[in-house]
């Protein structure tokens, strides 16, 4: 929406805002998923004889789970919150892993070399309080 002129700031410093007519359409999501086979007329979830749940690709327009993923870290509805985090953040890269994975070792290295490239810690001009991360502060 416009800003009115008694709003803006008097040196019209700052964002000056426009009642635009533009419109952004987004193409519909159309996906195939594995979803959980269904009974088609009770639409009971079906398992197999070892009480597993049976698995089909089916068209979906919903996000769903990557269910490789999650078999892959051994996850569940009802796993830890930090059983998930630990999934998305590992603690440590795998060595099957590819170099540049995101893990939390790499993001505290990362963050102690430009505290140290920008001048920080005793030694520094700027932030002479500056001490190197650990992980666990990392984490927290």
């Amino acid at each position: 929406p416009t800003v009115p002129k008694a709003e803006v700031d008097v040196n019209n410093v700052g964002p000056r805002k426009y009642n635009c007519t533009e419109r952004f359409v987004s193409k519909k999501f159309d996906n195939e998923a594995l979803l959980p086979k269904c009974h088609y007329r009770s639409k009971k979830i079906l398992y197999d004889h070892h009480g597993h749940v049976i698995y089909e690709r089916q068209p979906t327009k919903e996000m769903v789970p990557n269910l490789d993923f999650v078999n892959k870290h051994k996850l569940h509805q009802r796993s830890h919150p930090a059983d998930w985090f630990n999934a998305f953040f590992p603690m440590n890269r795998k060595r099957q892993d590819n170099p540049n994975t995101f893990c939390i070792t790499n993001l505290t290295s990362w963050i102690n070399l430009k505290a140290i490239l920008s001048n920080a810690g005793p030694l520094g001009s700027s932030y002479p309080s500056f001490t190197l991360l650990s992980i666990r502060e990392t984490m927290q």
